[in-house]
C-alpha cells in the first residue's frame, strides 16, 4: 500500500515511485524537515538500491507487476 502520490507529514514529505527493477511501488522521502527551519532535498531513488530504473507514480496507473489498471482503496490510516 502508498499514498499514491505526493504526500506530507510533520518531518518528511513522500513521493510514491514505481521501480521497474523490484516492480514495486514505494513511498519515499524526497524532503526532511529540520528544526530549525531547514529543508533537506533528496532525489527519489528505490529503496532497496540507488541505481534501479524508477519513475514517479501517478494516482490509479498500472500495477507494476501485471499492468493491470490499479483503483483507488479505502484510507487505512494517516501519518505524522
Amino acid at each position: 500500500m502508498v499514498a499514491g502520490g505526493k504526500s506530507a507529514g510533520l518531518r518528511v514529505t513522500t513521493v510514491t515511485i514505481q521501480c521497474f527493477d523490484c516492480k514495486t511501488l514505494q513511498d519515499v522521502v524526497i524532503r526532511r524537515h529540520h528544526r530549525p527551519p531547514e529543508l533537506a532535498i533528496y532525489q527519489p531513488s528505490c529503496e532497496r538500491h540507488a541505481k534501479h530504473r524508477i519513475a514517479l507514480w501517478g494516482k490509479y496507473g498500472p500495477c507494476p507487476v501485471c499492468g493491470t489498471p490499479m483503483e483507488p482503496g479505502n484510507i487505512i490510516g494517516t501519518w505524522d
